[in-house]
């Protein structure tokens, strides 16, 4: 079906699902780039995240959502209110102006977030990645201390490839979406890709680890990771194979 589709230039062109070359990472690129844009053009952005599941019966819609409740019912969907969030997106300065009282008395029926998770990214509205990086790291650090409580009983192999089911791969996930960001708040993931490389060469915690990962484990500090996972983006695109 996939080949077809593609064959026939069926997809609709910002599609990323089941397309060869995207991926979440690339889908969320894309929403912040027109979420960036519009700040730069000093507006701001109502993200609307939906909670569809295929359904044979659906319910009537409230007026706000009837449009796309009727929608979804011809296409055998069915939306679930109670997990659909709103989020206004824009600049501190921005936000300021947004009248919150008169909007809650317009659209008594949508209730508008400070913070949404969207395909394991979570978003504040002034896009700093405070509350996502805190968690990751927060959720990070607890797999490292599970790991360590059996460490002495694994090689540093089989260490090596648990911490990167557990922790690594964690980190490096939409890791593209962090550029920009001021280094301070990207330096709690620097200290976890440390933490995971003193267990995995069995390093004492406060001995210098820099010259391990950069020799032995290959690994690039976040900021640099970064860079590598964008330029590895622009390249694919270059070539026409994302």
């Amino acid at each position: 079906l996939t080949l077809h589709l593609e064959a026939n230039n069926l997809f609709p062109t910002i599609q990323s699902g089941f397309r060869k070359g995207h991926s979440t990472e690339t889908l969320l690129l894309r929403l912040l780039s027109d979420i960036y844009g519009a700040i730069d053009r000093s507006q701001l952005t109502l993200l609307a995240l939906f909670d569809i599941r295929a359904a044979f019966d659906t319910r009537t819609m409230s007026s706000i959502m009837g449009a796309f409740g009727a929608w979804m019912s011809s296409n055998r969907l069915r939306l679930n209110p109670s997990k659909t969030q709103f989020i206004w997106l824009g600049t501190r300065q921005q936000l300021a102006k947004l009248d919150m009282s008169a909007l809650a008395a317009a659209f008594p029926d949508l209730t508008f977030s400070s913070v949404v998770r969207d395909l394991g990214v979570t978003l504040d509205q002034e896009l700093t990645f405070a509350s996502h990086i805190n968690h990751l790291t927060c959720n990070c650090l607890y797999q490292l201390r599970q790991l360590r409580t059996v460490s002495r009983s694994l090689t540093p192999s089989a260490t090596s490839t648990l911490i990167h089911s557990f922790v690594t791969a964690r980190l490096d996930y939409c890791c593209s979406l962090y550029a920009g960001l001021p280094a301070s708040r990207l330096r709690c993931l620097d200290r976890v890709f440390r933490s995971a490389a003193r267990l995995i060469g069995r390093i004492p915690k406060f001995a210098h680890v820099s010259s391990f990962m950069r020799d032995v484990l290959h690994w690039l500090p976040i900021e640099q990771r970064i860079e590598y996972r964008i330029a590895a983006l622009v390249w694919r695109c270059s070539l026409g194979v994302a």
